[in-house]
């Protein structure tokens, strides 16, 4: 693999319980729990495959309102797209019952150079990354879920960016 390639992609993701009628609120899953036999550092990785799969504009991601929030969705768990950028974004999306949710409340993406040449290094400065994140807040349906830092979870190795995972 080229060292101008290789990057490592992290995801400070959530999985919030299967969705319940919204009279009930959602709660994060402990970080050890594992859905369809997946961790939640698996379920990351294919956050990063369903999220890299569009072209711009016909990413969720890029998607303004959530009128692409079903974009590629199968299985139990449903994806939700974060942004690009620091912006604030409001989307409205239905997901069907019975699904968990999964999205990242950050993402960092490290390239190589001079100070991070390798895995290793880049996975030191991703750390770095999200060690300096404070502040985070989610809302799901109106309601402030609270976040615990057992629940950050990470992307595992690192990989070619260009192609797919």
């Amino acid at each position: 693999m080229s060292g101008r390639r290789l990057t490592l992609r992290i995801s400070l993701g959530l999985l919030l319980a299967a969705a319940a009628p919204a009279a009930q609120a959602q709660v994060p899953l402990p970080a050890q729990a594992r859905v369809a036999g997946l961790s939640q550092a698996e379920w990351g990785t294919l956050w990063w495959q369903w999220a890299s799969q569009f072209d711009d504009q016909d990413s969720p991601v890029t998607d303004p309102d959530g009128a692409r929030c079903a974009a590629g969705q199968r299985g139990p768990v449903w994806f939700l797209a974060g942004t690009y950028g620091t912006a604030s974004t409001q989307r409205r999306c239905s997901v069907p019952a019975g699904k968990h949710l999964f999205f990242p409340l950050m993402n960092f993406i490290t390239t190589p150079s001079l100070e991070t040449p390798n895995c290793a290094s880049l996975q030191r400065s991703a750390k770095s990354l999200a060690d300096r994140l404070v502040g985070l807040v989610l809302v799901v349906n109106g309601e402030r879920i609270p976040l615990a830092a057992e629940q950050r979870q990470r992307s595992t190795g690192c990989f070619n960016l260009l192609h797919a995972l």
